[in-house]
């Protein structure tokens, strides 16, 4: 007689062989045909290629079709499924949830590359202006330190001529007639002051002045009435411009962090630990980008003060004679005019008047 085996024995092998057999198709309570299993290797692989694609810079005409034919892909597999001769409503229902997790991800990435496209636009824009201010302030080197030495000699001319200033103004304001009726001592003083003051001029090379002055004069008034005061209007305009823009895009860089790309309750539990990691490196990405933004704003604002150092701040003298950004150029131009005109030829013209009609009267007085 054959011996059999207990019933529950029996029972217990059975129900363990069936649980075995569906616990190596199923993942966290899912089970896994074929089909889900091909399409999840596919989509994971397409998130990959989404991540590398986005931080490289790739273009949205690049990025987006990849969406439109994943969504195929999906739509696709859901036919498979459906056609199968036992169709799965769970591998269905998995797929039908796959198309609304990707129609939101579609969407809402759309909105991050956007928000990274203008950062990108913005620090590229940043960049070329930070160069144009340089080359700027390169530019104009040899011409700063020139005009800084001449406005000293002039700082310094004007200085030491203030102290004459009174006896000189007394001479040439002197007539044939008022020279006539000068005494000898007064006419000898006379002579004195105008030695002084030649020497004065000579102490500051006079004529070398003069030179400079009358050969830049032109390019003087056109540089710093014109180009100068437009160059500074342009920078102003244009850091208004970027604060304005740098705000806008901190608040949607910000906003598009903070976006979710994909609804997690709609996803398969198994599946939501592949999208987070996916939505995390895009954000840290993002991030990183408007730390960049910021830095490059700040060297913006670098470059604008090393423009206004190069053009004025590092020269005491163009500081002194002209206000911060050369809102006052036009009249500082006319004060440098007139003093050429007076100071550099009026007066000197006068004083060698004054000192023929002198020297004239002490020989004669030196034949009596």
């Amino acid at each position: 007689m054959l011996k059999t085996k207990p019933l529950g024995y029996l029972l217990v092998a059975f129900f363990a062989s069936v649980f075995l057999a569906h616990i190596e198709c199923t993942a966290f309570g899912q089970t896994l045909s074929a089909t889900i299993r091909s399409y999840q290797s596919s989509r994971d692989d397409l998130l990959d290629d989404l991540q590398e694609s986005f931080l490289r810079g790739a273009s949205s005409q690049k990025i987006f079709p990849k969406f439109e034919k994943h969504q195929r892909s999906i739509a696709a597999a859901i036919e498979v499924v459906k056609d199968a001769s036992s169709p799965s409503a769970q591998d269905i229902e998995y797929l039908q949830a796959e198309q609304d997790v990707w129609g939101d991800l579609e969407k809402n990435f759309l909105q991050l590359k956007s928000a990274a496209e203008q950062i990108s636009a913005y620090k590229s824009q940043i960049q070329l202006e930070i160069d144009s201010a340089i080359k700027a302030s390169q530019r104009w080197e040899g011409f700063f330190s020139g005009m800084e030495s001449f406005l000293g000699k002039v700082d310094d001319y004007r200085g030491r001529y203030q102290k004459m200033a009174v006896p000189i103004n007394g001479i040439i304001s002197l007539t044939a007639d008022a020279v006539g009726a000068m005494s000898g001592p007064e006419l000898r003083r006379t002579l004195h002051y105008i030695a002084k003051y030649e020497e004065l001029l000579k102490d500051v090379k006079y004529r070398e002045l003069a030179q400079y002055y009358i050969a830049r004069r032109a390019s003087i008034s056109n540089l710093f009435v014109y180009d100068l005061v437009e160059q500074y209007e342009t920078l102003e305009k244009e850091t208004q411009e970027f604060n304005r823009l740098y705000g806008s895009l901190t608040r949607n860089g910000k906003a598009a962090i903070a976006i979710k790309l994909t609804d997690l309750t709609k996803a398969d539990s198994a599946d939501r630990g592949i999208y987070t990691k996916f939505e995390t490196a895009i954000d840290r990405f993002l991030q990183s980008e408007l730390n960049e933004t910021s830095d490059v704003r700040d060297q913006w604002q670098a470059a604008v003060s090393d423009y206004e150092d190069a053009t004025r701040d590092n020269y005491p003298s163009i500081s002194k004679w002209f206000k911060a950004r050369f809102k006052d150029s036009k009249q500082t131009i006319m004060r440098l005019r007139l003093w050429y005109a007076v100071e550099m030829t009026e007066i000197p013209n006068k004083v060698n008047a004054v000192e023929e009609i002198v020297i004239e009267r002490v020989e004669e007085l030196d034949e009596d």
